[in-house]
């Protein structure tokens, strides 16, 4: 291992990180808010990153052309760690948290597209401006924490970045200007292989990144044409296209309460959680890749059976009125059960996290579906977290074939997803990631279990952690934060964010001491 090779590359990347400091900088003075809170919440991580990473990219700049694979996997899970840590001290100086093990989980939230949050609604008799009053009643809202805008947006931010910008970017940049970064696209992307565009990796990662700043411009216009004010339609279209689930309202997408704004979300985050591959094909007039790929067929066919699934659960069943209830004594019709079921379908299994709906009083067999998609998630080559569908799809094939060499045992019976012929190596590499997922999805809820996490509640915790989706259920459910959880507790789910956004292998194996030998 040359560690100045790996140090430089992952100074370079955080070079270019530290200039999304500046952003939320300038809408904080749009908004009038207190200059000393901004410069020390902003401004000082600026220079603080800077200055760490121009040292690592300088100490290690004369190697960085020649990065090889292994060099550029373990700095890709240093950037997330680093990213992290430089991303919580915007919390911690603007004042909106007040010690570090919650900063660095909502950071690490943030940048893993997670969603799942610390902050608590303002108190009702602190907030500045006042609480506004809705039939009579006090509704706490996000915004209505002191310098609220910047650090707000800075949450979304880190959202966007985390969902496909910064190694993206840095590939289209760096690599322009200094070559050899191609190995951290190898070491970022999502699946088994990386799959071109173009014959050369800078010009896929380029169109990628011009793809995902066009969807979120023109999620951005299409909410501020719903009547979202710019503020919040940029902010949901950083977090809905980044499939995280972070808002600037308590109520979430709710707070609109506009079939017309749901609709919109629903698709970006259904765009969000499929290919950016795929998007480029329609995009170039190739509009018959979407039939003819397996993955999003199996997705959207998923996404369809769950929604009637669930809807008629709560159309027949109904819904309780509070967590303590016995019975389900709410009932709605099945247009409007349709309609919460659709909304709250795909965004757990786009791992977006976004709820307009607390599940937590909805049927446990509802609840238990949920859990399930938070582990199934998205589409290979998307913003989407969790196993994905197409790891799925190949694991349903290989145990059929499996079934039919018993009755069939000289039978030669490949492995096709589509039109590809699946490789024996790659297959045997989506058998040893869904072992190792679970393996450490279990483990994992036995540990959260030891910081007075009931079952449903660990298992849901480090589900939604690891699939990057948001909130789970019963103690950390939709209408809950992750506040009450012991410092140490959140420091370890903040490791299952990273782990499940590196997916497992790029994490682990920074814990191999084989990994820095040369």
């Amino acid at each position: 291992m040359r560690f100045r090779a790996m140090f430089g590359t992952v100074g370079a990347v955080l070079f270019l990180f530290t200039f999304t400091f500046l952003p939320p900088f300038f809408v904080g003075i749009a908004y009038n808010e207190n200059l000393v809170v901004l410069y020390k919440s902003f401004m000082i991580p600026f220079f603080v990153s800077f200055l760490c990473s121009f040292l690592l990219w300088f100490w290690g700049r004369d190697y960085i052309e020649t990065i090889r694979e292994r060099e550029a996997v373990v700095a890709v899970g240093i950037i997330w760690l680093l990213m992290a840590f430089f991303g919580a001290l915007p919390y911690l100086f603007n004042g909106i948290l007040t010690n570090f093990a919650d900063a660095y989980f909502e950071s690490m939230s943030g940048f893993a597209t997670c969603g799942a949050t610390v902050i608590d609604p303002p108190a009702i008799q602190q907030a500045v401006p006042p609480i506004p009053v809705v039939d009579g009643v006090p509704t706490p809202d996000y915004l209505n924490y002191p310098n609220a805008h910047s650090i707000f947006l800075w949450r979304s931010l880190t959202q966007w970045v985390g969902g496909m910008g910064i190694i993206v970017f840095s590939v289209v940049i760096i690599a322009k200007l200094l070559g050899g970064t191609v190995q951290l696209f190898k070491a970022e992307t999502a699946g088994e292989t990386v799959t071109r565009i173009k014959p050369k990796i800078q010009q896929t990662a380029s169109i990628l990144l011009r793809i995902y700043i066009l969807f979120t411009l023109v999620e951005t216009v299409l909410l501020w044409a719903a009547g979202v004010n710019l503020y919040d339609a940029v902010n949901y279209s950083f977090t809905t296209l980044a499939t995280g689930g972070f808002g600037t309202h308590t109520a979430s997408v709710a707070y609109w309460h506009s079939v017309v704004v749901e609709a919109i979300v629903i698709t970006f985050m259904i765009i969000g959680s499929t290919s950016f591959v795929l998007h480029y094909k329609i995009l170039t007039g190739r509009w018959r890749a979407i039939l003819g790929d397996p993955e999003v067929r199996v997705f959207l066919l998923s996404l369809l059976f769950f929604t009637l699934l669930i809807a008629s659960t709560l159309a027949i069943q109904g819904v309780k009125t509070t967590e303590t209830a016995a019975t389900f004594d709410q009932d709605i019709g099945f247009g409007e059960a349709l309609r919460r079921s659709a909304f709250q379908v795909t965004s757990i299994h786009a791992t977006a996290g976004f709820a307009t709906d607390d599940y937590n009083l909805w049927p446990e067999s509802s609840q238990l579906i949920l859990v399930m998609l938070m582990l199934l998630g998205g589409c290979v080559g998307s913003t989407a977290g969790a196993i994905k569908i197409s790891r799925v799809i190949i694991l349903a094939k290989m145990a059929k074939r499996e079934i039919q060499k018993v009755l069939h045992p000289r039978a030669v019976i490949p492995i096709r997803l589509g039109d590809h012929v699946i490789s024996e190596e790659i297959a045997k590499k989506v058998g040893v990631f869904f072992f190792a997922y679970l393996l450490v999805f279990f483990i994992s809820s036995l540990v959260m279990t030891f910081f007075g996490l009931d079952i449903p509640s660990a298992i849901s915790a480090v589900a939604t952690t690891m699939g990057g989706v948001g909130p789970g259920i019963g103690m950390v459910g939709p209408a809950k934060t992750f506040s009450f959880i012991s410092g140490a507790g959140k420091i370890y789910l903040s490791l299952c964010m990273w782990v499940g956004r590196l997916e497992i292998f790029s994490a682990i194996i920074l814990f191999f001491p084989s990994t820095y030998k040369e």
